[in-house]
């Protein structure tokens, strides 16, 4: 099998570099490897031990959380496969830059297939990017396209265009290239990370992962393919700035004015509040918005039921997880209860999307099997609902310091007979392009109005 400096086995390692630099990246990605193959804290898939299981069961009026049982995850193969990767890093680091190291390190970390395991943090951290605000809008069939909604003043012809291409690499080539190196159990967690702008621009423009997808070079402009609404396919070459040095920027505006109970700027209406909720409709629906799954967010829905209950009239119940990226994970025996209690003949609904992650996947699974009458309304989100790994130790290397994650358990919230990669609605709607013309949430749109139908 060649030359292998790293033998995974515990054994004492000898350096094969000499120059500074190239010895802290060569200690960096020893340490880096040891922490994923530690006996006691390294990820499941690479070590032979039992792993922490947390099932849930039924229980009457919710269901039971936290028995634990050891199974051994260990994967020989992919143990094999991650060894065999460190070792072409190891081999290649007198010759490669930096980047190619620090991207080398998440394709090995992505080959677990774990989002909560990744080097997400290191590689986004760039200074470098197109000054443009996408959002993702899906064609029927699930098909992400990138469309234009903020442009540097005097560029306004560029809002609302769609993104096909960048230097002729397609936009749909671009993301799945950086599933290479974006730990994912399903795509569309990698679709929503290189979409996300929580942080700066999107990660679908940043030069630094553009660069190392060989999508550019050095230079300073990239050629970029558009269609305008008019169906007209344009091209503009635009250079990129650093975050530091970012223009003003324009920002698409609707000018139709949507009615409040299905304006999709309700969502974010208040991001101080990680769970709030409002009475839509002329209070005949309960909106409750989770943003965060916090540690207070079963008492925060409950207190949400017992306004609808006081209120009167209510006949529709929305829990809104969209673009909630986890957080803390509660017994949910309480939630359960409060949904289950609310007389709700116009349905209960739970809305998704490729946004939820972790916490926020394994809380609308369960409330899809042990709440009654709840559907599942959206797009598919980011991870399978069963054996999801939970987010553990966070590890930084001595010289680069360079950060990931490691997941030391998983959970497995039994979602009985589900074969898709990823937690899917019961009934799928996108947001449209047309109805985000009008300022027009559509999944709120569909449950407040398609649904009654």
């Amino acid at each position: 099998m060649g030359v292998r400096p790293y033998k995974g086995d515990g054994s004492a390692y000898t350096h094969i570099t000499t120059d500074p630099r190239d010895r802290e990246w060569e200690e960096d990605i020893v340490y880096f490897a040891n922490t994923f193959l530690d006996t006691y804290t390294g990820h499941p898939k690479l070590v032979d031990r039992g792993c922490t299981l947390r099932y849930t069961n039924e229980l009457r009026n919710g269901y039971w959380e936290g028995m634990v049982l050891y199974e051994s995850l260990y994967d020989p193969a992919l143990r094999e496969a991650f060894i065999g990767r460190i070792n072409e890093l190891l081999l290649s680091i007198e010759k490669a830059s930096d980047d190619a190291l620090l991207f080398g390190a998440a394709e090995a970390a992505a080959l677990l297939h774990d989002a909560h395991t990744n080097l997400l943090q290191a590689i986004s951290m760039g200074t470098e990017m197109f000054p443009l605000w996408l959002i993702p809008i899906y064609t029927p069939d699930g098909t992400p396209q990138a469309y234009i909604i903020g442009a540097p003043k005097g560029s306004e012809d560029l809002l609302l265009c769609r993104l096909d291409a960048i230097n002729g690499f397609p936009v749909a080539e671009i993301l799945e290239k950086a599933g290479q190196f974006i730990s994912h159990e399903s795509m569309t967690r990698v679709q929503a990370i290189m979409f996300d702008t929580s942080n700066d621009f999107p990660r679908l423009l940043h030069v630094r992962i553009l660069r190392y997808l060989g999508v550019m070079g050095e230079e300073d402009t990239a050629l970029f393919t558009l269609t305008d609404e008019a169906g007209t396919t344009r091209e503009a070459a635009l250079s990129w700035v650093k975050f530091d040095d970012l223009p003003n920027m324009d920002i698409w505006r609707s000018s139709a004015e949507a009615h409040e109970s299905t304006s999709i700027d309700l969502m974010y209406s208040d991001v101080e509040h990680p769970v709030w909720h409002r009475f839509l409709d002329e209070g005949k629906t309960l909106y409750i918005r989770l943003l965060q799954c916090s540690d207070d967010m079963d008492r925060k829905v409950k207190e949400a039921v017992v306004a609808a209950e006081k209120a009167g009239g209510v006949e529709k119940m929305i829990l809104d997880f969209r673009g909630n990226g986890g957080g803390t994970i509660p017994s949910n025996v309480d939630i359960v209860r409060s949904i289950n209690s609310l007389d709700a003949p116009g349905g209960k609904y739970v809305l998704i999307d490729g946004g939820c992650f972790s916490a926020a996947v394994l809380h609308p699974a369960c409330l899809r099997r042990f709440c009654e009458g709840v559907t599942l309304v959206g797009a598919p989100a980011g991870e399978p609902p069963n054996g999801v790994f939970c987010r553990g130790g966070y590890y930084t290397s001595p010289h680069k310091r360079i950060t990931w994650t490691i997941s030391p358990r998983e959970c497995n919230y039994d979602w009985p007979e589900n074969d898709d990669p990823a937690l899917t609605p019961d009934i799928l709607v996108y947001q449209t392009l047309e109805d985000y013309k009008n300022g027009i949430d559509t999944v709120l749109n569909y449950v407040l109005q398609d649904s009654a139908e």
